[in-house]
């Protein structure tokens, strides 16, 4: 039996939605036979004051036990502009967390950080003073544009994956480009984030349908953050060229900074009758849309592996999505979707017209999706092993 404390700032908590993949990572690790977690997510510090950035994040209680174990929120300051002081934010998440988790945790034998900055890089002095392994996570191709960079945030974020015993990459594209950045083979674990077989699954789409009042025969979906690298616009562009089809609904699913720039651009392009911006939805409400959607699409111009093309394969979707970083690897194209161009809303558009031209197409590969799922073992169970398996590694 050993003790392990992670870390992660985007973590999900009752006024944010973001990152659900954290704890259900942690959940499914604390799950294991052999391990014990705590649980460290650090708050920016505020006040509660209406107007100030993360005001809301005062109402959040010190700790708090959990399904997957005792949560601690401490607090740091989270300077802005972040572009100009996210380095410096580092250095006094380092000091602000430390102090905190050497006051109210025990000594463990690990601590794993779903991020490498700032939540590993925050951790160096407590595994140094602890002398424990660190284990750091990377999700995403941005991560190698600091990695690289000859920047004070650069040199912290080197130094952070030079002290980790070991780094997880989420996707194969992610450990080539580690390799390719220098970082040590012997370094690098691949461990796919998994998914929840039983709440995302296939259902009866037709009740659904009535349940929720739903007339179009046709649904495409997206989830996610509503972000200009997210590929939306190209979305609308695509769905402007497909205005002939009357029985299809696309909806959006998610929050952020461009949702009224999508919403002014729906309108322009006349298309805002076939567009459905749903908002943040969360558990059955959000399982139901899987279920209902008979297509989702993913317009990015870059990701890590995102899991929420695990949710749309597992709840029995074919997959429209562009061939860029980890996507690839959970695509196969022709076989459980079809994969385009980023930036390309005419191949976009026509690869979704081939799929809702075609039902049975549509269908089998929605089958073949859940089916892939389930034998590559991408389930929460299936990274909690693989999880295991790196932490012994190291200890």
């Amino acid at each position: 039996m050993y003790d392990v404390l992670l870390v992660s700032i985007n973590y999900p908590d009752i006024y944010h939605a973001w990152a659900q993949w954290n704890r259900n990572a942690n959940l499914a690790i604390s799950k294991l036979p052999d391990v014990r977690v705590e649980i460290v997510v650090p708050r920016p510090l505020s006040l509660p004051i209406k107007y100030l950035p993360y005001n809301e994040m005062c109402r959040i209680p010190a700790m708090r036990q959990s399904e997957e174990g005792l949560v601690h929120y401490p607090r740091f300051p989270y300077l802005v502009p972040k572009k100009l002081l996210y380095g410096v934010t580092g250095d006094l998440y380092g000091y602000c967390v430390s102090r905190y988790v050497y006051g109210h945790i025990s000594k463990k034998d690990l601590v794993h950080c779903h991020h490498i900055y700032p939540d590993a890089y925050g951790m160096l002095g407590l595994c140094e003073k602890w002398r424990v392994p660190l284990v750091g996570d990377i999700h995403g191709d941005s991560f190698f544009t600091d990695y690289a960079g000859d920047t004070g945030l650069g040199r912290r974020i080197r130094r952070t994956v030079h002290a980790c015993s070991k780094i997880v990459c989420v996707s194969h594209h992610i450990r080539e480009l580690a390799l390719r950045a220098g970082v040590d083979d012997a370094k690098l674990a691949f461990v796919p984030l998994g998914i929840d077989t039983g709440r995302f699954r296939p259902r009866d789409r037709e009740q659904i349908r009535r349940e929720m009042g739903i007339k179009e025969h046709h649904i495409v979906l997206y989830v996610g953050q509503l972000l200009r690298k997210k590929g939306l616009y190209d979305l609308l562009e695509a769905i402007s060229l497909l205005t002939d089809r009357n029985d299809c609904k696309f909806v959006i699913i998610g929050s952020g900074p461009e949702e009224e720039g999508l919403r002014r651009r729906a309108r322009r392009l006349g298309i805002e009758g076939q567009v459905q911006f749903e908002g943040q939805r969360l558990g059955e409400a959000l399982s139901k849309w899987y279920s209902l959607a008979n297509v989702f699409v993913l317009p990015s111009w870059t990701e890590g592996r995102p899991t929420v093309i695990y949710e749309a394969m597992a709840s029995g979707c074919a997959v429209v999505a562009t061939d860029v970083s980890g996507i690839p690897e959970q695509v196969k194209d022709g076989y459980t979707g079809l994969l385009v161009r980023p930036k390309d809303p005419v191949m976009l558009a026509e690869k979704l017209a081939l799929l809702l031209d075609s039902g049975e197409k549509m269908t089998e590969m929605g089958q073949n999706g859940r089916k892939r799922i389930l034998e590559e073992d991408w389930t929460w169970e299936g990274y909690a092993r693989k999880i295991d398996r790196v932490y012994t590694s190291v200890l």
